[in-house]
């Protein structure tokens, strides 16, 4: 069941775990609980692009600006390369030198292609041949003139955040495609254009949460799941609220 879950993005502490994500659910409890004077004071608002979100935060949040998340920026722009490498890799047969390239190797597409080392090549045995990581990656995407796009623009829009690049970002949001998978993540990327750039700005991310987020399933997975929501959000209060204090140590 997915829950809604909010945290102090500078403390890490708990500030709400709610049963659901529906968004009458979210805005019903933040009205009742929270003062409009205490939402005003709200400076920053750090989130996913979850659309359902970006429709009410405002109303609850007036002087809020929304943060985009850095994580789930470069988890999209790894997940468009992964999915036309995927695409791609299907149309050669299973045994083709080209399938080999973009099956086996997958992990170099994803990282940063200066960070890929470009000198000492070693065996690879599914190739049967001495190549360095960036030559794999560089025959790979060279097999065809789709993936090759996708993939520069991923890679250049990935290393514009990471650089706080501002004008390289705009720039490279205006890239006219006719790939489906390319044409509606830059869709996104420029409806959500101005909380990318405050993502660029701000030292905030969903970092805390996503470690909070880890706990909570550890909890679950030790309890062996709960039968009653309540039962779970007590524990979980109680995890992330209790404090032991240090014992003195006992003198003979």
């Amino acid at each position: 069941q997915m829950s809604f879950l909010a945290i102090n993005a500078e403390s890490g502490a708990l500030v709400t775990l709610l049963p659901d994500r529906l968004s009458k659910n979210i805005i019903d409890h933040f009205e009742r609980c929270y003062s409009l004077t205490a939402r005003r004071a709200v400076k920053s608002v750090v989130l996913d692009f979850n659309s359902s979100y970006h429709t009410f935060i405002k109303r609850l949040f007036p002087n809020a600006k929304i943060v985009a998340d850095r994580f789930h920026l470069i988890q999209m722009l790894n997940r468009l390369i992964t999915q036309t490498r995927i695409s791609v890799m299907h149309q050669f047969k299973w045994n083709s030198r080209n399938y080999r390239l973009l099956k086996y190797y997958w992990k170099l597409y994803l990282k940063p292609f200066n960070d890929l080392a470009a000198k000492h090549p070693f065996w690879k045995k599914h190739l049967k041949d001495r190549l360095t990581e960036a030559q794999i990656v560089s025959e790979g995407i060279n097999t065809d003139p789709e993936l090759a796009k996708v993939y520069y623009i991923a890679q250049s829009l990935a290393e514009a955040i990471r650089n706080n690049d501002y004008v390289q970002l705009v720039k490279l949001l205006q890239t006219k495609t006719k790939n489906s998978a390319l044409h509606t993540l830059l869709k996104t990327f420029n409806a959500r254009a101005k909380s990318i750039i405050n993502a660029m700005r701000s030292p905030l991310s969903n970092g805390r949460i996503e470690g909070v987020i880890r706990k909570i399933k550890q909890i679950n997975r030790t309890a062996y799941g709960y039968r009653n929501w309540q039962h779970l959000r007590d524990r979980v209060f109680i995890e992330f609220s209790l404090k032991t204090k240090k014992r003195k140590p006992i003198r003979r």
